[in-house]
């Protein structure tokens, strides 16, 4: 009888430890899973695990200290000394590939006669991609959270800092600074106009791998209206390798999408053939980082 319960014990106890690892997020946090909802416990319960797994192998995803997303306190955040933030090419009409790679959707230049900018605290970085990230419902999805809210969308124009090198992954090789725009989305009952052309290339690009051209879009539109009110961090890629030495740079205004456009991403394929929702990453500790405000 004795052996039993011990069995038993030890039984539970094992339990219980795989419960409270389940529980742990890829930055390190461990998630109450009762008191947030169902869909947001993606990172436990993902359709594309081996992506998520990935996190687990790479040792600075879990035990880095400047991780990112992160949930961004408003009230907490410190008045930043920061001049105008600047935007070239912002406002022409571009060219784009967009490709499915099996995590989310990214889209690049078709050309690069016409390479967007972006001119921030004396430095002058260049526009390399941008990418979604995603919720199966509307209570989750984007990566950070402001206020300890999500949205159901985030998009994020990458940028490097051009004065040294000539590509994104040049510039990330030899530890130069990566700029990463964040732009949460709300819901509106009507369909943005200016999506159309990248709505409509979604349903070119459903199967992992697959890639399809896109005309007519300018990356200001994938902003909210006031640019000028910004929370600004030092992070990370939110994707394996995770790598830190990031700024980021996430708007206080929400862009609109309507949920008729934020279902074409529902209908994504990932890697595993599922459907590609949830392919956010959870919010990691700040720990002795400052998150700065900025309004013009």
């Amino acid at each position: 009888m004795t052996s039993s319960i011990n069995y038993l014990g030890t039984t539970l106890g094992l339990i219980a430890l795989a419960t409270l690892l389940s529980q742990v997020d890829a930055g390190g946090v461990i998630i109450d899973l009762d008191k947030i909802p169902v869909s947001s416990t993606a990172q436990a319960e993902t359709p594309n695990k081996p992506y998520w797994d990935s996190f687990n192998v790479l040792k600075i995803c879990n035990s880095g200290t400047k991780q990112s997303p992160i949930d961004i306190n408003e009230e907490l955040a410190e008045p930043g000394p920061f001049s105008t933030i600047s935007y070239d090419i912002y406002d022409t009409l571009l060219n784009f590939v967009m490709k499915n790679d099996g995590n989310t959707v990214k889209a690049y230049l078709k050309d690069t006669k016409d390479i967007p900018s972006i001119k921030f605290r004396g430095y002058q970085y260049e526009f390399s991609h941008f990418l979604f990230h995603w919720g199966g419902d509307n209570t989750v999805g984007s990566e950070h959270l402001l206020d300890g809210i999500a949205a159901p969308l985030e998009v994020q124009p990458v940028h490097f800092n051009s004065a040294n090198e000539k590509t994104f992954e040049e510039a990330l090789a030899k530890k130069e600074t990566i700029l990463v725009l964040g732009a949460l989305f709300d819901i509106i009952p009507c369909s943005v106009t200016a999506f159309e052309p990248l709505i409509n290339t979604l349903e070119d690009v459903v199967s992992p791998g697959s890639e399809a051209e896109f005309t007519g879009l300018k990356l200001e539109d994938l902003l909210p209206t006031d640019k000028n009110k910004v929370f600004v961090y030092q992070g990370s890629l939110t994707m394996p390798r995770c790598e830190e030495g990031v700024e980021w740079v996430v708007f206080k205004q929400k862009s609109y999408i309507s949920q008729e456009q934020l279902e074409k991403f529902r209908g994504l394929k990932n890697s595993q053939g599922t459907p590609m929702s949830n392919n956010y990453r959870s919010v990691s500790k700040l720990n002795d980082r400052t998150v700065f405000r900025f309004s013009k």
